[in-house]
């Protein structure tokens, strides 16, 4: 948490499984590569348990632990985390400009409705492309098709960040957490009471 605050920064969130979560990471690399990412700070959360994962890269190029990073006061470009705590990715959602997902609506659903965060969707699979393609229509976040796209499309939320909040202002104030799970719970106590 020392490391990230008062810094600008992309969250990005490898989710799903094995074979998801290693084609999301292989794109997000892609992204990472092109020479307009040079300076944009980013942290990526790996959803897997494995403390190896841990390090932060510096501008320079060098790679460290997270300890010897905040010893050393290190200016990052990279934060890679096997796992983050509930406090963790609530401090990250917190203090990040936007976040890169690819389509999970039940990410999407925290991070645009409970954290009211621009989104940047490249999806895996089809059905993911259409809860981003909503997302989009709605001025919520971009949908991407190809990496190359995402340099632009995290161009154009900083552009225009304050129009983002506001839709997702709108939207957070609407937004259910849990609302399938609070539905099921309504309509299983309308049953019961019915008997």
């Amino acid at each position: 948490e020392k490391l990230v605050k008062n810094n600008e920064f992309g969250y990005w969130m490898r989710t799903g499984n094995k074979s998801a979560n290693d084609a999301t990471g292989e794109r997000y690399n892609e992204v990472f590569s092109k020479n307009e990412m040079i300076k944009e700070k980013r942290i990526i959360s790996h959803a897997r348990n494995e403390s190896s994962i841990d390090s932060v890269i510096g501008k320079n190029g060098k790679k460290y632990s997270i300890s010897d990073a905040l010893e050393k006061k290190i200016d990052w470009i990279q934060i890679d985390i096997g796992f983050l705590s509930e406090q963790e990715k609530n401090t990250v959602l917190d203090l990040c400009k936007y976040a890169v997902v690819n389509g999970s609506h039940t990410v999407m659903g925290e991070i645009m409705g409970e954290k009211a965060k621009p989104i940047i969707g490249i999806p895996i699979h089809d059905e993911n492309t259409n809860n981003i393609k909503w997302a989009d229509e709605k001025k919520l976040g971009i949908l991407v098709s190809k990496t190359e796209q995402v340099v632009g499309a995290i161009s154009k939320i900083k552009e225009n960040y304050e129009i983002f909040e506001e839709n997702l202002s709108e939207f957070s104030k609407n937004f259910v957490p849990n609302g399938a799970e609070n539905s099921a719970k309504i309509a299983r106590q309308i049953l019961e009471e019915k008997r």
